[in-house]
């Protein structure tokens, strides 16, 4: 008998587009932006603030050496948040009905630009709810400080 459901939020409950982050990085006069966001997963700084290592600002500091000119915070994160394109209104629903018989759990490999900006407003465009209104349980790969697919992730999960 199923009792619980886990749920990864990109690719499956939000739909994500590297490609238009990648540009929106190379637009802001980014060098090798492609080489830090992977096909799977992230490297340098965006892996380390995806497994928490490093917080939102540290991450700013860090990856402002790799732009051609002064960019703002503002800027920064208005480009990493074009790597999601948004949460399909019927898959909020179909998780409120899947609550009602289950318990739904999320798993995300994400971070705290992302989840406290666009990720939160695209859980609340349905009635104004928040993501706790569609999961029993949140685990963000930055707040657990550890990464899909290792292991210890699914254990703290």
């Amino acid at each position: 008998m199923i009792k619980n459901l886990l749920f990864d939020l990109g690719g499956v409950i939000m739909d994500l587009d590297r490609d238009r982050c990648v540009r929106a990085f190379e637009a802001l006069g980014m060098r090798d932006a492609e080489d830090f966001l992977g096909v799977y997963g992230q490297k340098g700084a965006f892996l380390a603030l995806e497994r928490g290592d490093i917080d939102a600002d540290e991450f700013r500091r860090e990856i402002r050496p790799l732009f051609d000119r002064e960019v703002t915070d503002e800027e920064i994160d208005s480009a990493f948040n074009q790597f999601l394109t948004g949460i399909p209104q019927e898959r909020l629903r179909a998780l409120r009905q899947l609550r009602k018989r289950y318990g739904v759990y999320l798993l995300s490999n994400t971070n705290p630009i992302m989840m406290n900006g666009f990720i939160a407003e695209e859980f609340r465009q349905e009635e104004g709810m928040e993501m706790k209104d569609y999961f029993d349980g949140v685990v963000a790969s930055y707040v657990a400080k550890c990464y899909k697919p290792d292991r210890e992730i699914f254990d703290y999960a």
